[in-house]
């Protein structure tokens, strides 16, 4: 069986929490951006390419919106895992800059956190690729962690500024997940029980949606949809 937590790529890197060692936090966070999924993309209809698909955590998600979903990622490793979960489910081996598809292919691209891993690597500009497969009317998903003056974060303005550059039109940017506070260290550690985890998930999209500002002590998951116009 295959779980959220302790899934290494091909460098044998953990992508998920070292400390989540029950899974629980790796559990709730799936479920709470699922969630703000479901909230925040429109009904899909046609393909859809996840873009850093991993071990396949959120692949079931997208999947449920309508979309006809293909998972990407570069480490063979982490595909592996995915196929296990998800042996219906079709992935493929690539990675940006240069995306294996046609033009306008896909009705939806998604970019779960994916963005602040190419800044880290000092290629984020490879994503410039993703607006050359959105097909006319299509769809951009992001979600990825901000935190203020902090340059191991892409910045707000980066994000928006980029992707309205390569001509696509942003039509939602909200906060869903706050990175450090005591309910999640709770979560983590098990003290928090499972059925708890929708109420708690719900509660907290309801309270990010009224925040405003990008902290500085914490980050925060934020998501972007952008379209490309007809």
């Amino acid at each position: 069986m295959v779980t959220d937590s302790g899934a290494f790529d091909d460098a044998g890197l953990n992508v998920t929490d070292p400390n989540d060692r029950l899974g629980v936090k790796a559990d709730y966070i799936s479920l709470l951006q699922g969630m703000a999924l479901q909230a925040l993309m429109p009904d899909g209809r046609g393909r859809a390419l996840e873009i850093g698909c991993g071990h396949g955590r959120l692949t079931p998600a997208i999947t449920g919106l309508g979309f006809e979903t293909i998972g990407l990622d570069p480490s063979l490793r982490l595909l592996r895992l995915a196929r296990e979960r998800l042996p219906r489910q079709p992935f493929c081996a690539g990675a940006l800059p240069d995306l294996p598809f046609a033009d306008a292919s896909f009705e939806a691209v998604f970019l779960i956190n994916v963005l602040r891993p190419l800044h880290l690597m000092g290629i984020k500009e490879s994503v410039d690729d993703v607006a050359r497969v959105i097909a006319p009317g299509g769809y951009l998903f992001v979600l990825d962690n901000l935190r203020e003056s902090d340059s191991r974060y892409v910045t707000d303005d980066w994000i928006t500024g980029r992707f309205r550059g390569l001509g696509l039109v942003l039509e939602t940017r909200q906060p869903v997940r706050r990175g450090r506070w005591l309910g999640v260290l709770a979560i983590r550690y098990g003290l928090v029980p499972r059925r708890w985890l929708p109420a708690i998930a719900r509660h907290e999209l309801a309270r990010m949606a009224q925040r405003t500002r990008i902290p500085r002590w914490t980050y925060d998951n934020v998501v972007y949809v952008f379209r490309r116009p007809l």
